[in-house]
């Protein structure tokens, strides 16, 4: 079961990644600007990922704290 799960999940993320340049040149031609775009793709990603590592992690705020120190060192 566990492997029909990470075949579905794997076949749907291909799908939806593969499906993304489709969907930028009908938006591009539409008038949508790169800058545009690209702020959309990043707000519809961090409305997915950020609840997912909020409920996901025990200790959100030390991993934030230890990878922003990682950032500027």
């Amino acid at each position: 079961m566990v492997e029909l799960k990470a075949a579905a999940a794997a076949a749907t993320g291909s799908t939806l990644v593969g499906a993304v340049p489709m969907i930028a040149v009908s938006l591009y031609r539409e008038g949508m600007s790169v800058p545009s775009l690209l702020l959309f793709r990043y707000c519809i990603a961090l409305t997915v990922l950020w609840p997912l590592a909020y409920f996901t992690s025990p200790s959100i705020r030390d991993d934030w704290r230890r990878a922003g120190r990682a950032l500027f060192i």
